[in-house]
């Protein structure tokens, strides 16, 4: 019995250190600043912050698989 209690002690523990490990990839990468200009994706319309955006072409994507399928779309 002691050792069943030992073992989900340290169970509870190693779990506990692992969420204290992973919790920094939830963090923002960086602060948006009070205001900041939001502009819409050219494909699914989503709305960034400007400073996170993609530009191409007069245009402003969310993310590279958008800006890639609009080259695709366009180039064709």
């Amino acid at each position: 019995m002691r050792f069943l209690l030992i073992l989900l002690t340290v169970a509870c523990l190693i779990w506990a250190f692992r969420l204290l490990l992973e919790s920094p990839k939830n963090k923002p990468k960086k602060k948006l600043e009070k205001g900041e200009k939001m502009v819409s994706c050219a494909i699914c319309e989503l709305h960034i912050p400007h400073s996170e955006a993609l530009h191409a072409d007069g245009r402003t994507f969310c993310g590279h698989s958008h800006l890639e399928q609009w080259q695709q779309q366009n180039n064709s």
